[in-house]
């Protein structure tokens, strides 16, 4: 059995420092595989070895110059105030503080050297010292930051983009203080005048104290702006996992004490208060109230909760106190499963990512030998010492693996936190990736296109009789009764507001209906066959006009001679009710479409996808329902096995098959799909052999999924793109490859602004991906996290 062990790691800055901790781990005896995450600084360790402990894995990143901590060790077991400030959510909003903070020094001290330089009488008056006064301080302030993570990476034997920041910057620096003190002009700079294309750029400036604060002040603003986007890209998880409230009100005896909810065991009983949110999953035992359950299902209009129904923690008691039955422990309430799959798809990678990880393995290394091999040429054979020094500076800190190491999981967090706060919950990232490429969708049909239980559609009266009066002798029988037709006709009467006597005993009749005693009155609800209805048995009740309506219906529905009381097949029920031998009237059920699946299916079909729908049930039955909702291909009468091979041919024929489905018997072919997807109202089974599961939109929400996976490929391929090109263009001209036909050439100060808005345009890039994926819902009254 394979076991997951996730780990918080400090320090990773780029690519290249998730490439050395993923070696790291993964170099564990006992560890199968291991990924890690830059934008949520995560690592999960896969691995069969049921002994393997988390210190082994904590000493193997200290090891590569990282720290690591088990997440059982940090925020998750941590309550209350304690809780808020050891976060990874905190550390990021202190690490937005520190960076601002050292953007302010870099600021200042780049003003005081631009002033010194450029105002006419101050480098008069002050000489240089007040220029080197300010970089020896941002030097020390800022640099002091990137050389010590290089010195670190170094003594671990490896290479960052810290060490490229550190090389560059220190080397301009110590330049700099060589030119100030050997005399040499502050105003000198490398001539362009005489090459066509001198006026693209600005003019190469010499390696003074300038080119170093510049260096630093343009790489920390990319920074916190980067830090910046990275904590508005986990702000889905953060609203999901503010939903909960710390404490809840346990009844102690007589009294009401406050306990954390991780101290709230199951079966205490919570007293919730109007305004106040739902701690835990439970059951009201007392009161009632409206629920605001918008988080759990996007639908923004309240819903009546009472004794014996079911809420759920994170959604908000509106109108009244309420008492409930804590039925989950808080690590086990479908809010912290929602919590954890989309903490899971943010961690993991799609296969695109992985392309970035083969070249950041060797970017870094590849940086410094193109540095080095600029140096030699520029200085030792065309003997520019000046471009010697300043290509190199400007090659090393142009350089820039951080772009691809955002450029995958920073579109796969914001797309996750999307996909949550539409009620779509993704496993890993690599179902997101797969759902991009979806061209045929396969459907179950009981439960799934349909309501899956059967409803109320149509009440006659036998003459003398009105509807009230047979829904009421029908309620008196039904409300003994399991039965699913029951809970229909419960429904309803509850709705009409109907009162009904109490029944004394129940007889069930296998396979016909049941007799019920109630009030010295023998009331007996039984399956009408259709062969019965057209013989005439039940002309008077069925009426002349309705039959001639409903027979060709009817009978792709019902069947003749079919016993109508099994339920589960999606055919039309009908029943007639009698008491005391009269008839009172037929009452009429089906499994009918869901309301949002026509509009689903015929979106789906828009978007040049093949719908294919496979059930269980009748060929009549499916045939009724596929014509209904538009659907062209179907197949009945298949058993699981035979849903899971339709899906493996389906497969195997070139298609890409996204699999919608809610019940036991489509566990099989949910997991052999590409993409299986579940229902959350389907089975347990269902929904574990699913890699996305949909909260409350039903087939709606598919359509999301799939425009959701198309435009999160898109963004990971624009991303990559850019990343790539900028490399691949910046670091040639930095080196001056173009210098001598065209006089083009990037100075280290414009080439530290380009590498900060290389990362930070990927990053934002990412945050567009949120905005626009999907379309707003057609239904009113539905809202999103």
């Amino acid at each position: 059995m394979v076991r997951e062990i996730r780990l918080e790691v400090r320090g990773m800055h780029c690519a290249g420092c998730v490439a050395r901790v993923e070696k790291a781990l993964r170099s564990v005896p006992g560890v199968d595989d291991a990924q890690v995450n830059l934008v949520t600084q995560r690592a999960v360790v896969h691995t069969s070895n049921e002994s393997l402990q988390t210190q082994p894995l904590v000493q193997a990143v200290a090891a590569a110059g990282y720290e690591a901590v088990p997440l059982e060790d940090s925020s998750e077991e941590v309550e209350g105030e304690e809780s808020a400030s050891s976060s990874p959510w905190s550390r990021e909003a202190e690490e937005q503080k520190t960076r601002l903070r050292q953007l302010a020094v870099g600021c200042v001290g780049l003003i005081v050297i631009l002033a010194t330089m450029l105002v006419p009488g101050v480098a008069a008056t002050f000489s240089a010292w007040p220029a080197i006064i300010a970089a020896t301080i941002v030097q020390l302030y800022l640099g002091a930051v990137y050389a010590s993570s290089a010195w670190k990476q170094l003594r671990h034997g490896g290479v960052s983009m810290d060490t490229l920041i550190a090389a560059g910057t220190w080397t301009a620096y110590l330049a700099g203080i060589g030119e100030a003190f050997g005399g040499w002009s502050l105003a000198g700079h490398v001539s362009t005048s005489s090459h066509p294309g001198g006026n693209l750029f600005l003019p190469v400036l010499p390696m003074y104290l300038n080119d170093a604060a510049m260096i630093l002040t343009f790489i920390t603003l990319g920074k916190y702006l980067e830090v910046r986007a990275r904590f508005r890209a986990s702000l889905a998880i953060r609203r999901l996992m503010d939903l909960s409230p710390s404490f809840a009100r346990v009844i102690r005896g007589e009294s009401v004490q406050e306990v954390s909810v991780r101290k709230v065991q199951v079966g205490d009983h919570v007293r919730v208060l109007p305004g106040e949110k739902i701690p835990l999953d439970g059951l009201v035992v007392a009161g009632e109230s409206e629920i605001d359950e918008s988080w759990l299902t996007g639908e923004s209009v309240p819903v009546a909760r009472t004794v014996g129904q079911e809420v759920f923690a994170g959604t908000l008691n509106l109108t009244g106190p309420i008492t409930i039955r804590v039925t989950k422990p808080a690590r086990q309430t479908l809010l912290a499963q929602v919590v954890r799959m989309v903490e899971h798809a943010q961690e993991t990678r799609p296969r695109l990512g992985r392309l970035a990880d083969r070249v950041v393995a060797w970017f870094v290394p590849g940086v410094l030998i193109t540095a080095a091999a600029t140096f030699v040429i520029w200085g030792f054979v065309v003997g520019e010492w000046r471009m010697a020094l300043s290509t190199t500076v400007a090659v090393l800190v142009v350089a820039c693996p951080c772009a691809l190491g955002l450029a995958t999981p920073t579109a796969i967090v914001v797309a996750s936190g999307r996909a949550a706060s539409r009620g779509i919950l993704v496993r890993d990232a690599q179902a997101l990736e797969s759902a991009a490429f979806v061209n045929t969708v396969v459907l179950d049909k009981t439960g799934t296109v349909t309501v899956g239980r059967p409803q109320l559609v149509e009440i006659r009266p036998a003459p003398g009789h009105t509807e009230e009066e047979l829904l009421q002798v029908a309620a008196t029988a039904e409300q003994l009764s399991l039965h699913p037709v029951a809970r229909a006709v419960l429904e309803e009467v509850r709705q009409r507001g109907l009162t009904f006597p109490t029944a004394r005993s129940i007889e069930v009749l296998p396979g016909q209906g049941i007799r019920v005693e109630s009030d010295g009155h023998t009331i007996v609800i039984q399956s009408l066959d259709l062969a019965d209805r057209l013989a005439g048995k039940s002309a008077a009740v069925i009426g002349a006009g309705a039959e001639e309506n409903d027979v060709e219906g009817e009978t792709a529905a019902v069947g003749a001679k079919s016993s109508a009381m099994v339920v589960g097949s999606g055919s039309r029920i009908v029943v007639s009710v009698l008491r005391d031998g009269e008839l009172f009237g037929v009452l009429e059920f089906a499994d009918l479409p869901a309301e949002e699946s026509r509009e689903a299916i015929a979106t789906l079909q828009q978007m040049g996808l093949q719908i294919i729908m496979l059930t269980g049930d009748r060929e009549e039955t499916a045939r009724a329902v596929a014509e209904q909702l538009g659907i062209r291909d179907f197949e009945a009468g298949l058993t699981p096995p035979q849903k899971h091979e339709r899906i493996r041919e389906l497969r195997q024929a070139g298609h890409c098959v996204a699999m919608v489905g809610d019940g036991i018997n489509d566990a099989a072919a949910l997991a052999e799909a590409d993409v299986g997807i579940a229902l959350s109202h389907g089975a347990d089974i269902a929904k574990e052999a699913a890699a996305i599961v949909l909260i409350g939109r039903g087939l709606l929400a598919v359509v999301d999924v799939l425009r959701l996976g198309r435009a999160t490929v898109r963004t990971i391929r624009r991303n990559l793109f850019w990343a790539f090109a900028y490399n691949v263009v910046l670091i040639p001209l930095a080196a001056g490859i173009m210098y001598p036909w065209t006089g083009i050439l990037i100075p280290p100060a414009a080439a530290a602004a380009a590498m900060a808005a290389s990362s930070v345009s990927v990053v934002l890039s990412s945050l567009m991906l949120g905005r626009a994926v999907v379309d707003r819902p057609s239904r009113p009254g539905y809202t999103e996290l």
